[in-house]
């Protein structure tokens, strides 16, 4: 704007930043004309974390222990997340209880609950004794996380929540 004392210009989000740009320059400019040094600010370009399957920021897999509780909708496991190659701005992992795979759809649908925030550091977790299972649960989902949110991609593995019968003892 012209006539304001503190002027500002809105970059619409959808803005795609030119590849190689570092900063944003601002010269002044009047009827006598243009400033010959400008002002610049450098260019930070928030996003969440792994926005393509495959980068850097997004986990390489996840696998999970068997079942050791034999109750119905309850479960002791061992979850271990092979971690991204770059996890520098990762907060952490988002582990969740899925109805389905992430190479059926990704994230829509397919959480069925949130397990745990792994810390990046340490991407094993222990399901302690007695853990509920949600009805429908298939599969473990595994998204990167940073301050600035979750991915919307995830990997996978099946769960089985594994239920051994009791016999009947009665006559």
């Amino acid at each position: 704007k012209q006539a304001d004392r503190d002027p500002t210009h809105h970059i619409s989000s959808s803005t795609k930043i030119p590849d190689g740009a570092t900063h944003i320059l601002a010269y002044a400019k009047n009827e006598f004309g243009e400033f010959p040094s400008p002002a610049s600010i450098r260019i930070v370009d928030n996003k969440k974390p792994c926005l393509e399957d495959g980068a850097a920021d997004c986990p390489v897999g996840v696998t999970v222990s068997p079942d050791t509780n034999p109750e119905a909708q309850r479960a002791q496991a061992t979850i271990t997340i092979a971690p991204a190659a770059d996890q520098e701005k990762l907060s952490f992992y988002s582990v969740y209880w899925g109805r389905k795979g992430c190479n059926e759809g990704g994230q829509s649908g397919a959480k069925n609950g949130h397990i745990k925030d792994v810390p990046t550091d340490n991407p094993t977790w222990e399901l302690p004794a007695n853990t509920f299972v949600p009805k429908g649960t298939t599969h473990i989902l595994v998204f990167s996380k940073s301050k600035l949110g979750e991915s919307d991609r995830c990997v996978s593995t099946e769960f089985q929540d594994v239920v051994v019968e009791t016999p009947n003892t009665e006559l």
